[in-house]
Protein backbone atom coordinates (compact mmCIF):
# COMPACT_ATOMS: atom_id res chain seq x y z
CA UNK A 1 0.00 0.00 0.00
CA UNK A 2 2.85 2.40 0.81
CA UNK A 3 4.44 1.71 -2.57
CA UNK A 4 1.16 2.50 -4.29
CA UNK A 5 0.75 5.81 -2.42
CA UNK A 6 4.38 6.77 -3.05
CA UNK A 7 3.99 5.95 -6.75
CA UNK A 8 0.76 7.95 -6.92
CA UNK A 9 2.41 10.96 -5.28
CA UNK A 10 5.34 10.79 -7.70
CA UNK A 11 2.96 10.59 -10.66
CA UNK A 12 0.99 13.60 -9.38
CA UNK A 13 4.17 15.63 -8.89
CA UNK A 14 5.43 14.77 -12.38
CA UNK A 15 2.04 15.59 -13.93
CA UNK A 16 1.99 18.95 -12.12
CA UNK A 17 5.50 19.79 -13.27
CA UNK A 18 4.67 18.79 -16.83
CA UNK A 19 1.52 20.90 -16.81
CA UNK A 20 3.40 23.92 -15.46
CA UNK A 21 6.17 23.51 -18.05
CA UNK A 22 3.64 23.27 -20.90
CA UNK A 23 1.69 26.34 -19.77
CA UNK A 24 4.87 28.36 -19.28
CA UNK A 25 6.30 27.39 -22.66
CA UNK A 26 2.99 28.15 -24.40
CA UNK A 27 2.72 31.62 -22.86
CA UNK A 28 6.34 32.36 -23.79
CA UNK A 29 6.20 30.80 -27.23
CA UNK A 30 8.04 32.23 -30.21
CA UNK A 31 6.82 32.65 -33.76
CA UNK A 32 8.23 33.86 -37.05
CA UNK A 33 5.41 36.34 -37.70
CA UNK A 34 2.38 37.94 -36.08
CA UNK A 35 -0.32 35.71 -37.57
CA UNK A 36 1.62 32.61 -36.48
CA UNK A 37 1.54 33.90 -32.89
CA UNK A 38 -2.05 35.12 -32.57
CA UNK A 39 -5.19 35.72 -34.60
CA UNK A 40 -5.19 39.07 -36.39
CA UNK A 41 -7.87 40.89 -38.33
CA UNK A 42 -6.98 43.98 -40.36
CA UNK A 43 -9.99 45.83 -41.75
CA UNK A 44 -10.67 48.97 -43.68
CA UNK A 45 -14.12 50.48 -43.46
CA UNK A 46 -15.36 52.39 -46.49
CA UNK A 47 -17.69 55.37 -46.19
CA UNK A 48 -20.40 54.71 -48.82
CA UNK A 49 -21.12 58.42 -49.37
CA UNK A 50 -17.52 59.23 -50.40
CA UNK A 51 -16.37 55.74 -51.44
CA UNK A 52 -13.17 56.33 -49.44
CA UNK A 53 -11.71 54.59 -46.43
CA UNK A 54 -13.09 56.10 -43.24
CA UNK A 55 -11.39 53.85 -40.68
CA UNK A 56 -8.73 51.14 -40.52
CA UNK A 57 -8.52 48.81 -37.53
CA UNK A 58 -6.35 45.96 -36.32
CA UNK A 59 -7.74 43.34 -34.00
CA UNK A 60 -5.40 41.03 -32.06
CA UNK A 61 -6.81 37.91 -30.43
CA UNK A 62 -4.45 35.89 -28.26
CA UNK A 63 -5.00 32.85 -26.03
CA UNK A 64 -2.80 32.32 -22.96
CA UNK A 65 -2.81 30.37 -19.73
CA UNK A 66 -1.64 33.45 -17.81
CA UNK A 67 -4.28 35.70 -16.22
CA UNK A 68 -2.38 38.87 -17.14
CA UNK A 69 -4.40 41.08 -19.52
CA UNK A 70 -2.97 42.95 -22.49
CA UNK A 71 -1.79 46.52 -22.07
CA UNK A 72 -4.15 49.00 -23.72
CA UNK A 73 -1.76 49.98 -26.50
CA UNK A 74 0.38 48.47 -29.22
CA UNK A 75 3.31 49.72 -31.24
CA UNK A 76 3.73 49.57 -34.97
CA UNK A 77 7.10 49.83 -36.67
CA UNK A 78 6.77 50.78 -40.34
CA UNK A 79 10.13 50.58 -42.12
CA UNK A 80 11.94 51.74 -38.98
CA UNK A 81 9.46 54.45 -37.90
CA UNK A 82 7.71 53.51 -34.67
CA UNK A 83 4.30 54.68 -33.49
CA UNK A 84 2.38 53.90 -30.33
CA UNK A 85 -1.35 53.40 -30.83
CA UNK A 86 -3.82 53.44 -27.97
CA UNK A 87 -6.47 50.76 -28.08
CA UNK A 88 -10.07 51.79 -28.28
CA UNK A 89 -11.11 48.38 -27.01
CA UNK A 90 -9.44 45.75 -24.87
CA UNK A 91 -11.08 42.68 -23.40
CA UNK A 92 -10.03 39.69 -21.38
CA UNK A 93 -12.17 36.60 -20.89
CA UNK A 94 -11.66 33.78 -18.45
CA UNK A 95 -11.23 30.26 -19.86
CA UNK A 96 -14.01 27.78 -20.25
CA UNK A 97 -13.69 24.53 -18.39
CA UNK A 98 -16.57 22.82 -20.13
CA UNK A 99 -15.99 19.35 -21.57
CA UNK A 100 -17.67 20.35 -24.83
CA UNK A 101 -15.03 23.11 -25.27
CA UNK A 102 -12.15 20.79 -24.43
CA UNK A 103 -10.91 20.36 -28.00
CA UNK A 104 -11.38 24.06 -28.75
CA UNK A 105 -8.28 26.28 -29.16
CA UNK A 106 -9.20 28.38 -26.15
CA UNK A 107 -9.99 25.61 -23.66
CA UNK A 108 -8.30 26.34 -20.33
CA UNK A 109 -6.82 29.58 -21.78
CA UNK A 110 -7.64 33.22 -21.16
CA UNK A 111 -8.78 35.11 -24.24
CA UNK A 112 -7.23 38.55 -24.73
CA UNK A 113 -8.51 40.96 -27.37
CA UNK A 114 -7.05 44.30 -28.44
CA UNK A 115 -8.41 46.61 -31.14
CA UNK A 116 -6.55 49.68 -32.41
CA UNK A 117 -7.42 52.21 -35.10
CA UNK A 118 -4.83 53.61 -37.49
CA UNK A 119 -4.74 57.37 -38.16
CA UNK A 120 -4.67 58.50 -41.84
CA UNK A 121 -0.91 59.25 -41.82
CA UNK A 122 -0.09 55.73 -40.67
CA UNK A 123 -2.50 54.26 -43.23
CA UNK A 124 -0.51 55.94 -46.02
CA UNK A 125 2.77 54.64 -44.61
CA UNK A 126 1.35 51.11 -44.37
CA UNK A 127 0.30 51.27 -48.03
CA UNK A 128 3.90 52.02 -49.03
CA UNK A 129 5.67 49.85 -46.42
CA UNK A 130 8.26 47.18 -47.11
CA UNK A 131 8.25 45.78 -43.58
CA UNK A 132 5.89 46.17 -40.63
CA UNK A 133 6.39 44.95 -37.08
CA UNK A 134 3.70 44.97 -34.42
CA UNK A 135 4.48 44.81 -30.72
CA UNK A 136 2.14 44.42 -27.78
CA UNK A 137 2.65 43.67 -24.13
CA UNK A 138 1.00 41.95 -21.20
CA UNK A 139 0.62 43.75 -17.88
CA UNK A 140 3.36 42.73 -15.48
CA UNK A 141 5.55 41.37 -18.29
CA UNK A 142 8.59 43.61 -18.91
CA UNK A 143 9.29 42.18 -22.37
CA UNK A 144 6.99 43.18 -25.24
CA UNK A 145 6.08 40.69 -27.95
CA UNK A 146 7.36 42.11 -31.24
CA UNK A 147 6.68 40.25 -34.47
CA UNK A 148 6.80 41.18 -38.15
CA UNK A 149 3.97 40.72 -40.58
CA UNK A 150 4.38 37.85 -43.00
CA UNK A 151 4.65 38.73 -46.69
CA UNK A 152 1.13 37.39 -47.22
CA UNK A 153 -0.28 39.58 -44.44
CA UNK A 154 1.59 42.67 -45.66
CA UNK A 155 0.19 42.16 -49.16
CA UNK A 156 -3.32 41.75 -47.71
CA UNK A 157 -2.96 44.93 -45.64
CA UNK A 158 -1.85 46.89 -48.69
CA UNK A 159 -4.81 45.59 -50.71
CA UNK A 160 -7.16 46.75 -47.93
CA UNK A 161 -5.74 50.26 -48.37
CA UNK A 162 -6.05 50.54 -52.16
CA UNK A 163 -8.74 53.22 -51.95
CA UNK A 164 -6.51 55.74 -50.14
Amino acid sequence: MRKFIRTLIIILILASLGSFAYRSSYDNRSASNLSAYCNIDFRSIIDPSTNKISQVTLSLLDFRFSKQPLESFCRIDIDGKEYQLDAFETASQAPTYSLQDFSNVNSFKYTNHLIVAFPPQIQKEIAAAKQIKISFQYKGNPTPIELPLSDVDLTYWKKQLLLL
